[in-house]
């Protein structure tokens, strides 16, 4: 596995160098094919933090400050068979969050891969997209509209209407796409079960989220701060592609 991850992250450096070639209008071609094939956990070796276990092929998209991914290595022991992505720049995160730099670690030591400027809504379009995975996991996502008028209520559900859409072609016949979301309020108005429901995806289960489960994982705001926001009450939505 972790061979495998470094296949994909000189990968997606080929990627980068291709583009400032383009930039610099310099003709190329470079065909990538990335592999992500688990390496089979020995099942006394395999270790388990929540619903998730360290023999799952792992996506994380919209991490704050990479605080959940890092304690999902640490109880894994390590991070092989994990991607965690953020919409924000590097640059912005260490500027923001004061831990970023330290999970960042604590990820890539275990041998982990974290990218940037991944769009959770358009990230079938990225080289990830030829990837697929047995869990997707999209903690508690917001458009940046905090009120609760009608239109904000709508930017947010387009947002995760969008997510589900593109990650139901990067999981798995038998994985799962979780969504964690606050579950009081008008954060029920969001009404995420049917979201998944529009998208053809089935909805597994619903199970209360408990943070502290989760040893050193910090709820964070997209936009920067490096406040924790209360998360309680929330629940993990769980779905899959087929009804079981």
């Amino acid at each position: 596995m972790g061979q495998a991850l470094s296949n994909i992250w000189q990968s997606l450096e080929s990627q980068e160098t291709t583009e400032a070639l383009v930039h610099k209008e310099v003709k190329t071609e470079v065909l990538v094919t990335p592999s992500f094939k688990l390496t089979r956990v020995p099942r006394e070796t395999v270790q388990k933090i929540g619903p998730y276990t360290s023999k799952q092929q792992i996506l994380l998209v919209g991490e704050g400050d990479f605080s959940f991914s890092a304690s999902l290595a640490v109880a894994f022991g390590c991070a092989s068979n994990m991607i965690a992505t953020s919409l924000n720049s590097q640059e912005f995160l260490k500027k923001h969050y004061s831990m970023f730099p330290q999970n960042k670690m604590a990820l890539e030591v275990r041998g982990g891969i974290v990218l940037h400027g991944v769009n959770a809504t358009n990230m079938i379009n990225h080289l990830l997209g030829s990837l697929r995975f047995d869990r997707i996991i999209f903690n508690f996502p917001h458009a940046g509209c905090f009120g609760r008028t009608v239109h904000d209520i709508r930017k947010n559900r387009e947002l995760i209407k969008s997510f589900l859409g593109c990650a139901k072609k990067m999981v798995n016949r038998e994985g799962e796409i979780h969504i964690t979301h606050k579950s009081n309020g008008f954060f029920r108005q969001w009404n995420i079960p049917k979201l998944g429901l529009d998208q053809g995806l089935h909805l597994i289960r619903e199970i209360e989220f408990i943070r502290s489960r989760y040893a050193g994982y910090h709820t964070k705001f997209g936009f920067g701060g490096d406040k924790d926001f209360d998360c309680n009450p929330s629940k993990t939505y769980m779905f899959g592609i087929h009804s079981t």
